[in-house]
Parts: C-alpha cells; sequence; structure tokens
C-alpha cells in the first residue's frame, strides 16, 4: 500500500473528502497537466504536501515527512469549515498562477527556455504552490507580470555551480536542509521578482 493509501483510509470524512476534492480540481488538474496518476492515490501525495506545509511553516518540519503529512491530514478533521473553504480557494488560486506563469512546465524542472517538458517534480510543487498561495492578490499579479524574470531566475538557481536547488528538488527530498534550502532559494526568487521593475 502506498503511503497516500493509508493517509486516506486512516482519514476517513472530511479530511479525505477535503483533499480528493482538491485532487479532482479543474485548476490542480490543469495546473499537472492531468498527468499524475491517480492510481495509487498518487495525486493525493501531492495534495497532501501543499496541506501539510500551507498548515505548518516549513521551519516547523523536523525531517520526516510521512509523520509532517500524516499529522496534518489528521489534523483537518478539526478545521473549521470556514477556514478549509479558505484553503480551498488559496490552493485554486495558486494552481491559476503557476500555470499563469510556468505554463506547461509548472511544477517541473526547467534548465532552458526550448527545454522539452520534464516530469512533474513532487518538491517543486510543494514548494510553489505553498510559496503562491500565501501571497496576496496583488502580489501574486505582480509576480506574472514578472513571469519571465521568475522562470529565468529559476533557470540559473538549478543551473548555478552549487546545485544548491537542484540537490533540493532531486535527491532526499524529504531532507530537513534540502526542505529549507527549497523553500529558501524559491522565497528569494519570489521576492526578488516583487521588487524588480
Amino acid at each position: 500500500m502506498e503511503p497516500a493509501e493509508i493517509r486516506h483510509a486512516l482519514n476517513q470524512g472530511v479530511a479525505s473528502d477535503f483533499v480528493k476534492g482538491l485532487s479532482e480540481s479543474p485548476e490542480f488538474l490543469d495546473a499537472t497537466s492531468r498527468s499524475i496518476p491517480t492510481e495509487r492515490m498518487l495525486d493525493r501525495d501531492f495534495i497532501a504536501r501543499f496541506l501539510s506545509f500551507y498548515l505548518h511553516p516549513y521551519t516547523e518540519y523536523k525531517g520526516n515527512m510521512e509523520e509532517y503529512l500524516n499529522n496534518a491530514i489528521g489534523e483537518l478533521k478539526d478545521v473549521a469549515p470556514i477556514k478549509l473553504d479558505e484553503i480551498k480557494k488559496v490552493f485554486k488560486s495558486s494552481m491559476k498562477v503557476a500555470k499563469d506563469i510556468f505554463g506547461k512546465h509548472a511544477f517541473r524542472k526547467l534548465y532552458k527556455r526550448n527545454d522539452r517538458r520534464k516530469p512533474l517534480n513532487k518538491a517543486l510543487f510543494e514548494v510553489w504552490s505553498v510559496s503562491l498561495a500565501k501571497l496576496s492578490d496583488e502580489q501574486k499579479t505582480k509576480l506574472i507580470s514578472s513571469k519571465d524574470f521568475v522562470i529565468e531566475q529559476q533557470m540559473t538557481y538549478l543551473n548555478s555551480f552549487d546545485k544548491k536547488l537542484e540537490r533540493a528538488i532531486s535527491t532526499g527530498t524529504a531532507d530537513k536542509q534540502n526542505v529549507i534550502n527549497r523553500f529558501e532559494l524559491i522565497n528569494s526568487i519570489i521576492l526578488n521578482a516583487l521588487s524588480h521593475d
């Protein structure tokens, strides 16, 4: 059994219904180009990553990804309906913004402009979905208008000599330092874009 299937079985009701709803939303399906296999509930794993790091800052992450995801999904049953509606709204918005910025390359590695489309990257999905969800509408609009800058910055980081972002989204993605590194690097791209004219 996949971890996502176990999580679903343990969290019947509000939590599993909420995760399922987000995984079936047109915004998620569009941003991911419907390319996540739904058997074994792999799509729910992406949603669990978003919810976990949205509900708890990455600075609280201790290094055990499954425990972190399980705890956050377990908490959903106690979240007020109005808060769940808010989470759903910001999630859908972050999906649309990611698609507006990166197009068919949303949540995928891109090393040069004319690269062929790479597979979806769970770690990139986690960090971009959460980081975008935490922005104001005004900031999202600014980021979309600076999308060329955002894409260039991410490509620069992925091609950088120190390979810090590449490592943080490629190997040992559940490692605490890699989680911190990817959030800090993507946040710096966002901050640079927001202050960029």
